[in-house]
């Protein structure tokens, strides 16, 4: 448990940091040097590979975590195929999906993205990236399945950005061109791929074995079968995530790919503090669902419901209150994001606010119901983006996030109630909600004529009247404990 928790803090780290060096590259190198429709390029290629991630990988990635045990404790050093055959699907899987980008270009560019024409002029670069992507995924799978997890976390939450930066000041400086930005870019996962490699070898935990093994041969009716049920998952999940990005493309344009995307970036913080709690949750819920201890389950809804609430209202509105300094960082082509930030922003708080009920599904005798879930949130999803896309703009992409995503939560949320009696909320729900938006609403009237003032003002004034009430009512147990430890520590 130690070595998970050093780890949970220091991922926790990177990831922070990542989210700071990302936002450096998203809200004031992007709109200064590149212009929308560059930019809407770079994100169009990211949502793309990963869609292309979900399919070429057949339900690899998620399989390998779930049979990586067998192999290790019945092959020695040496003869471990493990990440040789891991590697067989995928690249069976992007073969396949290279040959249909190939023969249906012509298809896809009508359907989706022909209003993007800058995407057509790169269209050939997506497959090196994404085939980098597909590779780098499955080292960082298998890094993780051997317990090493800080070194491939630094490679894709500081890496990634960083490399972006490098290739963005390099543009600047005028050493690239913007042809060449995109070739690095498209190359960038090749070199964290060799980085994540060395590591591995210097590690000693680069095991090859270019042979099926005994494990393989007995266990593949058992791998393929786990694998072709997770692969729909895979896929509905990618296309939850990533569609309405290619929807936005095709319909409205890079341009606005770009204005909707770093509103998406900006809201997407909300949801950071998801990360944690779920991996500390987690291995609590396997172990109270094997021990079938239904109580410490619904103590676990409760308090992560409560507590993913406050933690999303409080950056929500640390957000929407300094929204006036990001719309000046953005500058005056970015018509309607603020909106998207909004409904956005209001979609992280809703889906944080029903707390991890995911892994409780994941983890009970009803996982399936979780898989039903998601392919009902994409049914709803896909339709309603295209249509409200066609009809008000990238905006309608941001409507349609916000009503899927209350839908799918909703199911969830009365699956559970209904099915196991499990309940989330309680009189503290209602009132951490009026006290965030009262801290809110009480501190937008605020106004000077000093930009950084007033941001200043305004975060002094929201933190005061959202965190006193909270501490006051003792809305979060956890919360209250952690403010004494500092109080303790620091002036005890």
């Amino acid at each position: 448990m130690g070595i998970i928790r050093r780890q949970g803090i220091q991922s926790s780290v990177l990831i922070y940091t990542g989210f700071a060096l990302g936002a450096f590259n998203i809200l004031v190198l992007f709109p200064r040097f590149l212009t929308q429709e560059q930019a809407g390029l770079i994100f169009l290629f990211v949502a793309l590979s990963k869609i292309i991630l979900g399919f070429s990988t057949l339900g690899t990635i998620p399989t390998m975590t779930k049979f990586f045990p067998y192999y290790k404790a019945y092959l020695p050093k040496g003869r471990n195929d493990f990440l040789f055959a891991s590697f067989v699907l995928p690249l069976i899987g992007f073969t396949i999906t290279t040959i249909a980008l190939l023969v249906f270009k012509d298809f896809f560019i009508r359907k989706s993205i022909e209003k993007s024409a800058l995407f057509l002029d790169y269209y050939y670069w997506i497959i090196p990236f994404s085939f980098l992507f597909i590779v780098f995924s499955i080292l960082e799978v298998y890094s993780s399945t051997n317990y090493k997890t800080i070194f491939p976390t630094l490679l894709r939450e500081i890496g990634v950005r960083a490399a972006t930066t490098f290739l963005i000041l390099a543009f600047i400086a005028g050493v690239i061109g913007f042809p060449l930005l995109i070739v690095g870019y498209s190359l960038m996962f090749g070199v964290l791929s060799l980085l994540l490699l060395g590591f591995l070898r210097y590690r000693n935990e680069l095991d090859l074995s270019f042979s099926f093994s005994k494990v393989t041969r007995r266990m593949k009716g058992s791998i393929f079968s786990y694998s072709s049920y997770i692969y729909g998952g895979v896929i509905v999940a990618a296309l939850a995530e990533n569609a309405d990005v290619l929807i936005i493309g095709g319909i409205a344009g890079l341009a606005n790919v770009a204005v909707y995307q770093t509103g998406h970036f900006v809201a997407t913080i909300i949801q950071v503090p998801y990360r944690s709690i779920a991996a500390i949750s987690s291995p609590m819920l396997s172990q109270a669902w094997k021990d079938r201890n239904i109580k410490l389950v619904d103590t676990i809804y409760k308090k992560t419901a409560i507590n993913q609430l406050l933690a999303a209202l409080f950056l929500f509105g640390l957000i929407w209150v300094n929204m006036d300094l990001l719309l000046a960082l953005l500058g005056d082509n970015f018509n309607g994001v603020k909106e998207v930030i909004f409904l956005l922003g209001i979609t992280r708080v809703i889906d944080l606010g029903f707390g991890v009920n995911s892994e409780i599904l994941n983890y009970s005798k009803h996982w399936r119901f979780n898989f039903f879930s998601y392919i009902i949130l994409v049914v709803l999803f896909l339709p309603a983006t295209y249509l409200l896309v066609k009809e008000f703009g990238f905006i309608g992409s941001a409507v349609a996030n916000l009503l899927s995503f209350f839908l799918f939560n909703a199911i969830r949320f009365l699956f559970l109630w209904l099915k196991l009696d499990l309940f989330p909320f309680n009189w503290k729900t209602m009132a951490l909600i009026f006290i965030g938006l009262f801290a809110i609403i009480c501190t937008i009237f605020i106004e000077t004529n000093y930009l950084y003032l007033n941001c200043f003002l305004k975060s002094a004034c929201f933190l005061l009247l959202f965190l006193v009430p909270v501490w006051l009512f003792q809305i979060s147990e956890d919360v209250n404990q952690f403010i004494r430890q500092l109080r303790d520590k620091y002036f005890g």
